[in-house]
């Protein structure tokens, strides 16, 4: 039997980013909106900043970013659901999106 990483640990992130779609990143009931929130910026962070420019994809990093901003943040039950954290994140997520945009 695996042994499960605590919640809220790099283990714990990994396994929910690692090989999921954007969209199913963002509708994840066991992660928290928080955890969410900060892959999913992780994820388009990391689409648009890869050192190889023929796989850097700064149009999807766009969407990924532009559906965590509508999910989260122009969604008032979501946004009630954010803390501290999850709103660094979108923070960060609107900052990247305006670079990138540019």
């Amino acid at each position: 039997m695996p042994i499960e990483p605590p919640a809220n640990t790099v283990g714990a992130w990994l396994s929910i980013v690692k090989g999921l779609a954007e969209t199913e990143l963002l509708e994840l009931p066991a992660a928290s909106v928080e955890m969410r929130v900060e892959a999913a910026f992780q994820l388009g962070d990391l689409l648009a900043t890869r050192a190889n420019p023929e796989y850097k994809d700064n149009e999807r990093a766009l969407t990924v970013w532009w559906t965590l901003v509508t999910t989260f943040l122009l969604d008032d039950t979501q946004t009630a659901q954010l803390g501290v954290k999850g709103r660094y994140w979108i923070a960060r997520t609107l900052l990247r999106y305006g670079v990138v945009k540019k």
